[in-house]
């Protein structure tokens, strides 16, 4: 805590200067004690790629004491700028009108990350790492940069997110190179004051005729330093041969003998551990965790996510289990999993297995420090080696066993160290000017086989203990990890290629020369100075205030055009959390009132809810009646989150319904009013991994019972059982089997009605669907119902732009799909297999995927259908804002 605010009191008076701007109020600083906790933050919800964030609404810093110094000073730097850009632009008495501008998609994020970025490097004295480097330059190579206009947003770039920010990094050194440093607070200044970007730009800079002008001079500088930059040095198809050679990240290769080796890989949107038998790749866990392999934890860049020991046979990796990490261990051939409680021991990280297989070796967080362990699995105990001077990642054991190599960071940069078991001393084995990072060892010899950073570029090396100089195996373009010795002569490892990680084998041995090192040693922590500010602070007066609207629409064929939004309203710590939601169109509209408090593990919740529909209906006797159906209803309860996937859900509710019945040729009106009283319980389980606009696999599964009671007097009126599931089973990246089945059944003294129709936004929000029909062609007290959909993706990354408004539209993707569904209601007493009582319907499809001034996802989903039994088809059309999951 107290580095951390010592790298806040640096920070601020800095950025300061650099944006020439004074805050003036205070504003708060939430730091978190490590990673996991931070993930939990009830302030706002982020992924596991998310290491901290600064939010417009309340202007509050969130983050998390990270192990790493180099990492944590850009971290504080990064977002403390953020804080200062939202002071700028938002700042004053208009705050919340202007913060409808931000929220609008307006402002161009390679300006809002460009500057953050930059700002970092800047204060520190840091020259941009050979990572980042490397992730600029492996587009410049293959032709993937993007162009200004295509970086005003993130949202439609997925998944290139991380490339999108290096190249906002760069347009914004290129900008102050040449018109000066305080450009950044001109440009902040007019896009405060101006709607159009391109017009706030324009009067901004000087040097520039516009925003084209500017994006084609970066690209073509950018161009020329990365040419002469990679002279001499050789591409990934020169430098290896390509195993494992697509779009997915590919990392972390360990030899299993012959052509044989286990990895990582993110096929199906996070990372599984797969085998590679020599012709193709299989998924190692899918038998134990199915589509639940999304647990494997990885870590950072530095650290080992797999190991195998040849000796057992036996693979060890860390997954999470509910919001800790296990350490897991499996063998092949026994098909058994063991599953270790690492106990008080906390974010574990980099696992690596000695040469017999009997001790396990990883870092991990203890009372506070994060240190080495080692656990033995014949006395199943943990041993914990302190003192380790700075922050360890990818330990191995010697081949002796007496010893540990260590990855260790100080002052910025990595190093080996050595740590002898039998004494507990240590030594450095390198004390270089590059990063050396992801050891490994080959038995046999005992070189060290590893990756390192000189010249800037990451490059397999090896090195013997006792050899002044190492050898370099490659001088490759882009960069390579996690090395791994493979056959005789051979070396697998990750290589960074085309915007993405694939597993190369390389040969061991190098060039005839060392490469020089041309680095310069970066410089320690600047002088810390406590900040005595004199301006004058103001105590924010309310905790509570505004988080977020959003505004929404959908069209429909079935019911028309539908607007509506969203307000929450939160306290600084989202423990307290009020939300409001409405939708209204023609003949139908709903409300809804939540409040949320999330102090525990539960989430307790009280929720108000209206909703009314106006339509029309034929009886057996093809009386045709209008009915009016207002219905209100208050829930309380909470959820309980039995782990990462499985939630429990109870709950207590007041309803009262309201319908009026009138017929065409009777002008008087038939009402009646219901009110009740129920319990519910709910199971909900979700497996599915969904990238934007796709579901790629998994399952759900929802069990409920509702048990309600008249308002008046208590005892029983009737029950309500639900039961639904969904899967979704990939058959190739781009081919994909959904399906979905539900059944519901009220019993007792006034049984629901339940009807099978096609309401607002059916895919989202609704598990059941019968195309092709009538609404209330089926209505009873019992309803069950099937659907399968085969969706093909035919075109994936469409990458089309439409340039009639600022910014533009993104098509981003277009998928085609034939569908069928089945369904019935009856009541009791009824029989369901009579065939006239079923409804069955085919049909296609097509969904086209599309950002709105891309960051807000909408979706254009056309549907045709008809029930096998009949010629005429229906066609569905539906235009809506956010992501259509089903």
């Amino acid at each position: 805590m107290k580095y951390a605010a010592e790298r806040l009191e640096y920070t601020y008076p800095e950025i300061e200067k650099l944006l020439n701007d004074v805050i003036g109020d205070k504003f708060k600083v939430f730091l978190f004690n490590k990673p996991s906790d931070f993930i939990q933050n009830r302030i706002s919800p982020v992924g596991e790629g998310t290491e901290g964030f600064s939010e417009l609404f309340k202007n509050r810093l969130v983050v998390p004491l990270l192990y790493s110094n180099y990492d944590f000073d850009h971290l504080i730097a990064h977002e403390f700028t953020h804080i200062m850009q939202f002071h700028i632009l938002y700042g004053g008495f208009w705050r919340s009108p202007k913060l409808a501008k931000g929220l609008s998609g307006l402002l161009p994020l390679w300006i809002m990350e460009g500057q953050p970025e930059h700002i970092s490097h800047k204060i520190l004295n840091r020259p941009w790492s050979s990572y980042d480097r490397m992730i600029l330059r492996d587009a410049v190579l293959n032709g993937e940069l993007h162009n200004i206009r295509e970086l005003h947003n993130f949202n439609a770039l997925y998944p290139d997110t991380y490339l999108a920010y290096k190249e906002s990094h760069s347009a914004i050194d290129y900008l102050v190179s040449v018109e000066g440093e305080d450009i950044n607070y001109r440009l902040l200044k007019k896009l405060r004051n101006n709607l159009d970007p391109v017009k706030a730009f324009d009067e901004a800079v000087e040097e520039f005729s516009g925003m084209k002008d500017f994006s084609d001079r970066w690209h073509k500088d950018l161009k020329k330093r990365v040419k002469e930059f990679s002279k001499g040095l050789s591409t990934p198809e020169e430098s290896c041969r390509l195993i494992i050679n697509d779009e997915y990240n590919s990392i972390n290769p360990v030899y299993a003998g012959g052509d044989n080796f286990y990895y990582v890989s993110n096929r199906w949107g996070h990372n599984e551990i797969y085998f590679y038998n020599g012709k193709k790749s299989e998924n190692v866990l899918k038998n134990y965790f199915g589509s639940n392999v999304k647990m494997l934890f990885t870590g950072r860049r530095q650290d080992r996510v797999i190991d195998f020991c040849p000796a057992t046979g036996d693979i060890v990796f860390l997954a999470k289990k509910i919001n800790d990490i296990f350490l897991g261990i499996y063998n092949r051939v026994s098909g058994r999993l063991q599953e270790i409680d690492l106990e008080e021991i906390k974010e574990a990280r980099s696992v690596s297995l000695s040469g017999d297989g009997s001790k396990v070796l990883f870092t991990g967080l203890k009372d506070g420090k994060r240190n080495i362990f080692i656990y033995d699995r014949g006395s199943f105990s943990f041993e914990e080696i302190k003192g380790s001077g700075g922050i360890d990642y990818s330990p191995i054991f010697y081949p002796s066993g007496d010893k540990i190599l260590t990855v260790t960071e100080r002052n910025y940069n990595t190093d080996f160290r050595v740590i002898d078991l039998r004494t507990l001393e240590s030594k450095w084995l390198t004390e270089t000017p590059e990063n050396e990072i992801e050891p490994t060892f080959d038995n046999e010899s005992g070189r060290i086989y590893y990756s390192a950073d000189k010249n800037s570029v990451y490059n397999l090396f090896s090195l013997k203990p006792g050899e002044k100089e190492p050898t370099a195996l490659s001088n490759i373009n882009t960069g390579i990890f996690y090395p791994a010795k493979a056959a005789p002569g051979k070396v697998l490892a990750s290589v960074y290629h085309k915007g993405s990680y694939k597993i190369g084998e390389f040969t061991a041995v190098g060039p005839e020369r060392v490469l020089e090192s041309e680095m310069v040693y970066l410089k320690d922590n600047p002088d810390i100075t406590l900040r005595n500010d004199e301006v004058k602070k103001k105590v924010s007066k309310f905790s509570f205030s505004t988080d977020f609207f959003l505004p929404s629409f959908l069209y429909s064929t079935e019911i028309g055009f539908i607007g509506g939004g969203y307000w929450m309203i939160s306290d600084m710590l989202g423990r307290h959390n009020l939300s409001l939601y409405g939708w209204a169109w023609p003949g139908m509209h709903n409300a809804r009132i939540d409040y949320t408090l999330k102090k525990w593990r539960p989430d307790i919740y009280l929720t108000g809810y209206s909703e009314g529909e106006k339509y029309s209906r034929r009886d057996n006797d093809d009386v045709r009646y209008r009915v009016t159906e207002n219905y209100y209803c208050v829930n309380t309860g909470f959820r309980y989150p039995l782990d990462i996937f499985n939630t429990i859900n109870l709950w207590a509710s007041a309803l009262s319904d309201n319908i009026a019945i009138t017929e065409d040729d009777r002008p008087e009106e038939a009402s009646a009013h219901e009110t009740e009283t129920g319990l519910g319980i709910a199971f909900i389980r979700n497996t599915t991994v969904i990238e934007p606009f796709i579901p790629l696999k998994g399952h759900t599964l929802r069990i409920l019972a509702y048990s309600v009671r008249p308002w008046e007097k208590f005892s029983r009126q009737y029950n309500t059982y639900t039961a639904s599931a969904g899967r979704y089973t990939p058959l190739t990246k781009k081919l994909n089997l959904s399906s979905r089945v539900y059944y519901s059944r009220s019993e007792g003294n006034d049984k629901r009605r339940l009807k099978l129709d096609y309401k607002y936004s059916p895919g989202a929000n609704y598990p059941y669907r019968l195309r092709g029909y009538r609404r209330g062609d089926f209505i009873g007290n019992n309803l069950a119902s099937f659907s399968s959909e085969l969706r093909y993706m035919l075109f994936p990354d469409i990458k089309w732009h439409i340039y009639f408004m600022w910014p533009d539209i993104n098509f981003d993707s277009l998928s085609i799909k034939a569908f069928t569904d089945a369904g019935t209601c009856w009541n009791d007493g009824n029989d369901p297999d009579s065939a006239d009582r079923w409804g069955k319907s085919w049909g296609l499809g097509l969904k086209l995927n599309i950002y709105l001034m891309q960051m807000a996802p909408a979706f254009l989903n056309v549907e045709f259908a008809r029930p096998y039994n009949r010629d005429s088809w229906k066609t569905y059309i539906e235009c809506g804002s956010g992501y259509l999951k089903w």
